[in-house]
This record gives structure tokens, sequence and C-alpha cells, in this order.
């Protein structure tokens, strides 16, 4: 994260680490808590493919065939017929 100093955290973490190595009676951390610090496995989840999924088409910026031929107002409010012809 960007907004954390990695070196601030890492001697704080140290620190931790360090005094629950030297704590005898009144632990600094629990068994869960250590354990948590241990390396683990790593593992990859991956979703099954459905054999038959067909991606839609990708529209690269060109007009649908849908609106190729039609003008679009620009004004707000604007139809496309002229004011004279709306009764």
């Amino acid at each position: 994260m960007p907004f954390i100093d990695g070196e601030q955290l890492l001697d704080v973490v140290n620190g931790i680490l360090e005094a629950d190595e030297k704590a005898v009676n009144g632990e600094l951390m629990s068994n869960a808590e250590r354990r948590r610090n241990l390396k683990g496995q790593s593992h990859t989840f991956t979703p099954e493919r459905d054999p038959n999924y067909v991606p839609p088409a990708v529209n690269k910026g060109r007009a649908s065939p849908k609106s190729a031929g039609k003008k679009r107002s620009t004004k707000k409010g604007t139809s496309k017929r002229s004011r004279s012809s709306v009764r």
C-alpha cells in the first residue's frame, strides 16, 4: 500500500516478534497468532469455463447497425420534426 511506510511497519512488526520471543509468562501473542505468522502453502483457484460460452462481440467505436443511418439532435428538448408541423 503506497500510504504505509514500509520501513516503519517492519520495525514495529520485528519489535513485536522480538518481545514475544523474550516473554515468559505474559505471552505477547497467542499460539493462534503465531501460527498465522508462519508461511503457508499458496493456492490458486481458477473457475471452470463453460465450453458453450461465446463472448459478446466488441464494438470498437463504430456505430452499431441499428443507429448507423440515424442523426441525433444536438440540442436538448428539440424534436426531429420542425415546430410548425406540431399541432
